[in-house]
């Protein structure tokens, strides 16, 4: 598949204003899985389960901030 001149790469990807995504639109890693859990059960539980798994891959910080080095690691794998 050829891609045309308009189609952005991964450098640009990365960036976020040629996204036309806005700073107050953001939503956290965190808060964007918990968005997609349909189960009331699931979502009480999910954070704490979360913590404890990125507690042991020696994360530091608040949720918040492991969530998002998590992702950030993924991009570097990816």
């Amino acid at each position: 598949m050829k891609y045309n001149d308009n189609h952005p790469n991964v450098s640009q990807l990365s960036d976020s204003h040629n996204l036309g995504i806005r700073e107050e639109s953001y939503i956290s890693p965190l808060e964007n899985f918990t968005y997609a859990l349909k189960s009331k059960v699931s979502k009480r539980q999910y954070p704490s389960l979360l913590n404890k798994f990125l507690c042991f891959l020696n994360f530091e910080g608040s949720l918040e901030q492991k969530c998002a080095k998590l992702l950030e690691l993924s991009y570097l794998v990816y």
